[in-house]
């Protein structure tokens, strides 16, 4: 059974504020130390559950979080950007997939580090007239290869949104609670670790009565960046559409073309940048 984790920093056991995740800071390595932690704890847990090959992609940043060496040696490691499937590569040919430390969509509400894949830059993304943000349509896009997500952790809030968004199959471990968005109840990564292992052992075991997240087809994607010349950047893509000032639109045949062309989106909407 083969296993695909994709990891994120801002939903990691003790993460409540930027400079936590930003690899020029000193408070970076202590995040660094508690994301190979909550990774780890979810490997302890599908190995478990039967899991005979894990993918572990590092979704942050540069994405270069993980220490190779501190690593379960079970998993294999997808490394660095520029993938194909950015957060999601790795997913094609598995039998599940798990999120571990991931967070809610800009806006959402009371929650820990709130953004959607970039948060200098995007403001909210719908996809065919619903609000995603990236546990939601990482999941759609793993549905698109028939790959369920069957774990998630990160905090109170992302786990009972995704949840409601993915289905009650969802098993999930909430390793803090907001009480702003840089600030949080924590648990100690002792505790989460065991949450995790738990979670990802019991999603692994509901795989049988999980389904692949689908949506209809062709999916239209809108993307609402931070800044009007931003948009007008984006706005360059063939085939985009200019709804307002900060919103352009894309159509797609399928889920990797929308989730190739947003890529391209936020590569053009870069130029713009302050």
């Amino acid at each position: 059974m083969k296993v695909f984790i994709s990891v994120d920093m801002e939903g990691i056991s003790g993460v409540v504020t930027g400079e936590q995740t930003d690899e020029s800071h000193l408070l970076y390595k202590n995040a660094q130390k508690w994301m190979v932690g909550d990774v780890n704890a979810a490997i302890e847990g599908v190995l478990s559950a039967g899991a005979t090959e894990i993918i572990v992609n590092d979704s942050h940043g540069k994405m270069t979080n993980l220490v190779l060496e501190d690593l379960n040696p079970r998993a294999k490691l997808v490394s660095g950007v520029n993938k194909p499937l950015f957060q999601m590569e790795g997913v094609q040919e598995c039998d599940a997939a798990m999120f571990v430390g991931y967070h809610s969509r800009a806006g959402i509400g009371l929650t820990t580090l709130d953004h959607t894949y970039w948060g200098s830059l995007i403001d909210g993304l719908m996809v065919n007239g619903r609000e995603v943000g990236e546990p939601e349509f990482n999941a759609i896009l793993a549905g698109a290869f028939d790959v369920p997500v069957v774990f998630l952790s990160g905090d109170e809030v992302t786990c009972r949104e995704t949840r409601a968004f993915i289905g009650d199959w969802l098993e999930v471990a909430a390793v803090k609670q907001a009480v702003g968005r840089c600030s949080a109840i924590c648990l100690h990564p002792y505790v989460t670790a065991k949450l995790i292992t738990e979670g990802a052992k019991r999603g692994l075991g509901n795989l049988s009565k999980a389904a692949a997240c689908r949506v209809d087809l062709p999916m239209t994607l809108d993307i609402r960046f931070r800044l009007t010349q931003m948009a007008d950047q984006g706005a360059i893509y063939p085939s985009a559409t200019r709804l307002d000032g900060r919103t352009v639109r894309i159509q797609a045949e399928t889920v990797q073309e929308g989730y190739r062309a947003m890529l391209t989106l936020f590569a053009l909407a870069r130029n713009a940048m302050p």
